[in-house]
C-alpha cells in the first residue's frame, strides 16, 4: 500500500497494472516500469507480449525524464532495449531502429568488456551486463 501511494504521489498520470507476479506502472503514456527482476531476453518478450518494446533513449531529454521518474532513492538498475548485435555494435531492440544509437550515457569507463546487454541506473549512467543477469526493466509503448 505504501508503494502504491508513493507511486501516485510521484506521478499523477500513472496507472498501476499487474505483471510478472510483481507490479508495473505506466508514465503517460510511453514508459512502463516493471519491478520484477528478470533476464534481458525475458524482459524483451514481456514488453513484446504487451504490444510494446524495451525502452530506447534517443536524447538527453528522454534520459532525464526516465531518471527523474525513477528517483535518486531507487538504487536499482533497469534493462534498456540496447544490446550488442552480431557485428559487436550496440543496437536498439526497437523494431524500426537500425544502426548504432545516436545518443548514449555510459558510466565513466564503460562499456566494459563483458556483457552484451545494457542497464541504466536510477542515477542515469548506463552499464553493460551479462544478459542472463536479472534486473528490473522498462518497456516503451510508442510515441
Amino acid at each position: 500500500l505504501v508503494f502504491i501511494i508513493y507511486l501516485m504521489f510521484l506521478c499523477v498520470s500513472c496507472s498501476l497494472t499487474a505483471g510478472l507476479g510483481g507490479s508495473s506502472w505506466t508514465l503517460a503514456p510511453q514508459y512502463i516500469f516493471v519491478y520484477q527482476w528478470t533476464t534481458w531476453a525475458y524482459a524483451q518478450q514481456y514488453c513484446s507480449d504487451m504490444g510494446a518494446d524495451m525502452v530506447i533513449v534517443r536524447n538527453v531529454d528522454e534520459m532525464n525524464q526516465l531518471r527523474n521518474v525513477m528517483g535518486a532513492q531507487d538504487n536499482s538498475n533497469y534493462w534498456l532495449g540496447l544490446k550488442q548485435g552480431t557485428k559487436l555494435q550496440w543496437q536498439w531492440s526497437f523494431w524500426n531502429s537500425s544502426g548504432p544509437p545516436s545518443y548514449t550515457n555510459w558510466k565513466t569507463g564503460w562499456p566494459g568488456s563483458f556483457g552484451d546487454c545494457v542497464a541504466m541506473s536510477s542515477q542515469g549512467p548506463w552499464i553493460n551486463e551479462d544478459c542472463a543477469q536479472a534486473t528490473n526493466f522498462v518497456c516503451h509503448n510508442g510515441e
